[in-house]
């Protein structure tokens, strides 16, 4: 298991397979969208993310899951 407390640094994750690396990423991306939604709108100019996948297939699968739960 991989505990971390999330604050606002940049992170590099390194572990094997199967190890939630995809995980932490989609918390690492939620925080930073949850610190720019203020007053019931979400402040897309003041900030970026930048998911770097080692497979097509999951930078696929993450931005659908990240499309889906934008949408909701």
């Amino acid at each position: 298991m991989i505990c971390l407390n999330v604050i606002s640094i940049y992170l590099q994750v390194c572990a094997p397979t199967g190890a939630c690396k995809t995980n932490i990423a989609m918390i690492s991306i939620l925080h930073e969208i949850a610190q720019h939604f203020k007053d019931g709108y979400l402040h897309k100019d003041e900030f970026k993310i930048v998911y770097v996948a080692p497979m097509k297939a999951l930078a696929a699968e993450v931005t659908s899951l990240l499309a889906i739960a934008y949408l909701h």
